[in-house]
């Protein structure tokens, strides 16, 4: 009998493992793949991570061959690999996961498609994921690490499901918060009114930054703000900051220079930024995208008044602060009465001499100068502003003579020493002779007739003769003016006529103006409508531009340089203020425009 149960028994046995495994291979036949993309919506080079999951029975098999399109993604690296054996309510899973990491490329939508997972004999075809890429993605778009599930109860019921803690984690990770910081400095802390003062605004960061931008910048009251130009690469520089390791990078610089003494406070810069985010556990060198939105310190700046300038230079101090020196030249300086000179007086160093005052030019008697022409400024180079202003004046010599010029200076107040000083420019002689105006310069032309006979004629003894020099002048002119418009008569209509032929009887109505800017007015037209209608010059050109013009044309390069002159003295007849007598000059003008119009026209 006990035989008998013993053959029982195990024949019950069997019956109940032919019955459990009969029913494993069911579930091993059924397979499940899971895709998931993550995050949805990221910003331009951010990353998401794409997984492609198969669960199964303890006896499936989970090994698979993936495949997929990207569109706007890029991978990065190889696929992270993972596989899991879980018992959850009682039945025991196994899983097999890849993940992808992909880079958001540009603007708009992102997707992966076509997406084929092979497990063994079995094809699954999957629907398409996708991500939106924005400019600025918020906050709430980031993934975050999962909440702790709950706890497995004593006795589970049927739904329950137990957490898989390890899956979440490689899937979310967690994320480390980045370390960035936004520090505003000024050097020196301390300084006179006028001296420079350099704002800096440092980015410190342990992590990458995608994109920064400014929200809001301080207003600087109580200085001239000149900007500092930002590269286009950025240096970087290793520091430290509260005993740790940063790279710093300078955002902006400005250079500040105080208007008057005080104290005064900077308020804080805003920046939104994007810094990448490391992961914490598997796989650290997975990261995402996170905006931040940051704030500097303010700054305190003390400024210090000027001190009181010695007696013997405080007429002179017109409130230049910096490191400045003074050069002049003179050129020509020796030339003949009629002509004219130009004292040049340059500015230069380090300082802020943007609103100087021209300098008072004090001549001896029998020099006289026109208004003085300005150039130049403050320039950036580098960090410190720097200080090139130039002043030029043209000098007439009203006789013949030997002049030595007043020595030109300018004070100015040195932070560096707390001095004032007076920079000086060498002194300078002119001389003027009689006779007829020689070359300027050597190997150079002569001043042009024209320029000559806006200044004063020179003392003579024979004033008649000076008297009927315009008469002289004159008259050819006045034969010249007889035969054009005798041309212009038996030429027909000024319409009818050719190009050479109406250009040149407008000289003629040009010269007739005793007005010397409106003759050089009609004859600056004449040239434009004869360049437009022979050479294909556009009416809108600019005198300057001519030249450029007819070389396009393969006009040469002597008629070129002619042009040119003419275009100086046109100009300078518009401008001079000496000129009165200007039938000999018109005249003059004409009779050269009308010789080279010929030439071109040959």
């Amino acid at each position: 009998m006990n035989r008998v149960n013993r053959h029982a028994a195990g024949a019950l046995l069997a019956a109940l493992a032919a019955t459990l495994f009969a029913a494993l291979p069911a579930a091993a036949d059924s397979p499940t793949v899971v895709v998931d993309l993550d995050p949805k919506v990221l910003g331009v080079g951010d990353t998401a991570f794409l997984t492609i999951e198969v669960r199964g029975g303890v006896f499936t098999n989970v090994r698979f061959d993936p495949s997929f399109e990207l569109t706007n993604f890029e991978q990065v690296g190889n696929p992270a690999s993972s596989s899991n054996v879980q018992w959850i309510n009682g039945v025991t899973t196994r899983s097999l996961r890849h993940t992808w990491r992909l880079q958001a490329g540009q603007l708009g939508l992102a997707t992966v498609s076509d997406i084929r997972v092979q497990v063994g004999d079995d094809r699954f075809d999957l629907p398409a994921v996708e991500a939106q890429v924005v400019e600025d993605p918020p906050a709430s778009a980031r993934r975050r690490p999962p909440a702790p599930g709950p706890a497995m109860p004593r006795n589970p019921g049927p739904g329950w499901r137990l957490r898989d803690p390890l899956a979440d984690r490689f899937r979310r990770g967690q994320e480390d918060e980045p370390k960035v910081r936004l520090l505003a400095e000024v050097s020196p802390p301390v300084a006179w009114a006028g001296e420079q003062v350099t704002y800096t605004l440092w980015l410190y960061t342990q992590t990458d930054i995608r994109r920064i931008s400014l929200r809001e910048m301080p207003d600087f009251n109580g200085f001239w703000v000149e900007e500092i130009p930002r590269r286009d690469d950025l240096p970087t520089e290793p520091t430290t900051l509260d005993g740790e390791s940063f790279f710093r990078t300078p955002l902006l610089r400005r250079a500040l220079f105080a208007l008057g003494p005080g104290e005064f406070d900077v308020d804080p810069v805003e920046v939104s930024l994007t810094a990448r985010v490391a992961r914490s556990g598997f796989f650290r060198s997975l990261s995402t995208a996170q905006p931040m939105e940051l704030a500097s310190n303010p700054v305190r700046l003390e400024i210090r008044p000027l001190p009181a300038p010695p007696p013997e230079l405080a007429a002179d101090f017109g409130g230049l602060v910096g490191d400045l020196r003074l050069d002049a030249r003179l050129v020509p300086s020796e030339l003949a009465v009629g002509d004219a000179a130009n004292l040049e007086l340059t500015l230069s160093g380090h300082g802020n001499v943007e609103g100087m005052a021209t300098p008072r030019l004090d001549l001896p008697e029998g020099l006289s100068a026109l208004p003085a022409g300005e150039a130049g400024g403050n320039r950036v180079p580098d960090v410190d502003v720097e200080a090139e202003r130039t002043w030029s004046w043209p000098l007439v010599p009203e006789r013949p003579g030997t002049w030595r010029l007043p020595t030109l200076g300018v004070v100015y107040f040195d932070p560096a020493s707390g001095e004032y000083r007076r920079a000086e420019a060498p002194p300078l002689m002119l001389r003027a002779r009689r006779g007829e105006p020689e070359t300027a310069l050597a190997g150079g032309p002569a001043l042009h007739p024209i320029k000559n006979a806006a200044l004063p004629p020179d003392e003579s003894p024979a004033p008649r003769i000076a008297a009927t020099l315009p008469w002289l002048f004159a008259l050819p002119w006045a034969l010249v003016l007889t035969v054009a418009l005798v041309r212009l008569r038996n030429g027909g209509e000024r319409r009818n006529a050719g190009p050479l032929t109406r250009f040149e009887a407008r000289l003629a109505e040009a010269v007739a103006d005793e007005r010397p800017r409106q003759t050089a007015i009609a004859v600056e037209a004449a040239w434009v409508d004869l360049l437009a209608e022979r050479f294909d010059v556009p009416p809108g050109t600019p005198p300057s531009r001519w030249s450029a013009a007819l070389a396009a044309s393969a006009v040469d390069a002597r008629l070129r340089d002619a042009l040119d002159e003419l275009i100086d003295d046109l100009h300078y007849l518009r401008n001079a203020p000496q000129l009165s007598t200007t039938a000999e000059l018109t005249g003059e003008l004409a009779e050269r425009s009308r010789r080279l119009a010929r030439r071109l026209a040959a």
